[in-house]
């Protein structure tokens, strides 16, 4: 029987990515990262790290080399998939500048790590 009305769109929860995966909640959680890397003060080894967020056993930080202590052609930033468990990088990805196409694929980068956790073994 048609009423006449349309019938109401249900999207069921599981459906839903999580709010963290939210493209420009992810690009505004960098962009703080990146602010709050250039308040931080480098470590002995010329580089400096703060925390973009953690999830599980995993935290997603994002990193900086400084110029002096760079490698020709290497990127300036890093954003690193990180086990404070057992002190490695597991994946990163890294950048020159934060320009479009880059924020695009750090952005795609985050949601990756967050959909398909890795386990460590």
């Amino acid at each position: 029987m048609e009423t006449g009305m349309p019938a109401p769109s249900v999207i069921a929860m599981a459906d839903r990515p999580p709010a963290d995966v939210d493209p420009d909640r992810i690009e505004q959680k960098i962009i703080r990262a990146y602010v709050r890397l250039a308040m931080t003060s480098y470590l002995t080894d010329d580089t400096r790290s703060v925390r973009l967020m953690r999830f599980g056993a995993i935290e997603i930080r994002m990193s900086e080399v400084a110029l002096s202590a760079e490698a020709p052609g290497l990127p300036h930033y890093w954003l690193e998939l990180y086990s404070p468990a057992s002190g490695t990088i597991l994946d990163r990805l890294g950048f020159f500048e934060f320009e479009e196409e880059e924020m695009d694929a750090a952005v795609r980068f985050v949601q990756n790590a967050m959909r398909h956790p890795r386990t460590l073994n």
